[in-house]
Parts: C-alpha cells; structure tokens; sequence
C-alpha cells in the first residue's frame, strides 16, 4: 500500500501518516475490502511496518496479506541478503504467515536479473519450502516488462519445476490489446493464466494514472450520461482535447440531452454552439446571446 504520508518533524522527507492509515483499513475492512497489498520498498520501505500497525488492531482471520520478494537492489540477490529481506516482512507486519507472497515484477530486468535475483540464489527452491512449512500460503509473481521472463516463468509451472498458485497482472481496458511502454498486452497475459488454470491477480485494473485529461475528461462525462441525473453541469468539458475529440463529445450531449439539463460552461464558441441558449458573462453582467 502507498499510504498517505505527512511532512517528517525534522522538515526532512515525508513520513507515513499512521492515524490516516488506521482510519482507513477501519473504513476498508467494515466495507468488505479485506485483501492489503504491500512491499519492503514502498512509502521509503516504511509501509510493511505501517500496515501491520493498522492491521494487528483486527483479528488475522479476517483480512488478506500480501507482500513481496522486492530484491531490485543487487546487495539483495544473494541468498542471504533476500532470506533477510523476507524475514524482516514478517517482523515489521507482525504476523506469522503470509497469505499472498510475489516475487516482485519478474520481467523488470530480464532473464538475467531473474535468474540472479530468484534462481542462481536458490530463492525459488526457499519459498517453495516456506510455503510448504505453512508460513506462505500462496506463492506467485507480479509481472511487468519482458514477456520472455513471463513465458519462461510459466514453463517452469508446465515442467512441474514449481508450482504457481497465483500471478499479479496489469489488466483494464488500455492494456487488454494496446499496453505499451513496460507493459504488454494482458489480452496475452490472461489468456496464457486460463490455460494453466493459474489464478489472476488484477493490478491497475483502471490505469486512470495514465489517462490522458481528455481520456479522463470523456470517462466523466459518459459516467454522468450513465448516472441518469436529470441535471448535468459540465465546465470546460473541451478543454483538454483536439477538434476530433471536441465533436465526440459534444455529439455525445446532443444524443443524451433527452429527458434532461445540461449546463455548459466553456469559453470555446464551437463547444456552445451546440446549446439552445447561450449566456455571456463580462465584468458581472449576464446578457444572452443570439445563437
């Protein structure tokens, strides 16, 4: 979890925001959400300890844990410098076992950081024996970056060399056929789960981070349409797109305006032009203006 964080006393930093955190795994678990993911290297590696602080004020039955194997750093691919880093999850969450355990975004450096960081070290063989003496539950990997990695990992399932109870994907709509960057297509990605019955993990299942403004912008805009609101105020819905997409859009308010307001506040003519009537606002003076 990347919880939210406050300014350090010193002035130097961030640090985490334990009575925010609290509050709001409280809010999470008595609504249902009961699965917490986190990392040693996340929140400047404090959020393990955080999280187990607001998860050891509720009993273990009744919450999901997972965490990962975030050995990036070569002074952690040895074996001992990776065993270290997962014995210390179990200190700083404050639990026994660990219900989802990941190898951390297998595909990030390649087959080579791969096999140093999980086979050369004998880390895979480790967990494997882990999981087996019940302090693992489930063991599997997040994915992101080269899918050799990702086929090769699940040819190891195939040879019987370990067995995966579960994979982290990045899943949503942008990535189902058109990822790109350190990402591939999930379309592939899930597909190649279902044929091994291997369980997915859905990370990123919206990607709102990356939406563009006007990705965003026409997202808002269909979720007020489907809102059925009789009334609908939109300001500068065209702002932050192009001539093509300002027509999507503004054709999408003449087919939905049935049965309902829409207020439109925009200094583009061409967004306005579009309304039945047209106020102009200038030095704290509404006057309507012919169409």
């Amino acid at each position: 979890m990347r919880w939210p964080t406050v300014p350090a006393p010193d002035g130097k930093g961030e640090m985490i925001d334990q009575d925010a955190v609290n509050e709001l795994v409280d809010y999470a678990i008595a609504h249902g959400v009961n699965y917490f993911d986190t990392s040693p290297m996340y929140v400047q590696g404090w959020s393990e300890k955080s999280t187990g602080i607001a998860l050891k004020r509720h009993p273990r039955e009744s919450f999901y844990l997972a965490t990962k194997l975030s050995n990036f750093h070569p002074d952690t691919w040895t074996r001992e410098g990776s065993i270290a880093m997962y014995r210390k999850s179990f200190e700083d969450m404050q639990v026994d076992y660990i219900d989802y355990y990941l190898l951390h975004m297998i595909g990030g450096g390649g087959m080579e950081q791969f096999r140093k960081r999980y086979i050369d070290n004998g880390m895979i063989d480790f967990l494997v024996k882990e999981r087996e003496a019940g302090r693992i539950r489930r063991l599997g990997w997040s994915f992101h970056g080269d899918i050799e990695v990702y086929d090769y990992a699940l040819q190891m399932h195939d040879r019987g060399e370990v067995h995966w109870d579960f994979v982290q994907i990045q899943l949503n709509y942008v990535d189902w056929k058109h990822a790109s960057g350190s990402n591939f297509k999930a379309e592939y990605l899930y597909d190649e789960l279902a044929k091994r019955k291997i369980p997915a993990v859905i990370m990123e299942p919206l990607l709102g981070g990356r939406l563009s403004m006007g990705e965003r912008q026409r997202i808002g805009l269909a979720r007020a349409f489907l809102s059925g609101c009789p009334l609908i105020l939109l300001d500068e819905p065209t702002s932050n797109v192009d001539s093509i997409n300002e027509g999507v859009i503004l054709r999408a308010l003449l087919k939905h305006r049935q049965g309902r307001t829409i207020i439109l506040v925009s200094h583009r003519a061409s967004t306005m032009a579009v309304a039945d009537r047209v106020y102009k606002m200038e030095n704290g003076q509404m006057e309507e203006q012919a169409i």
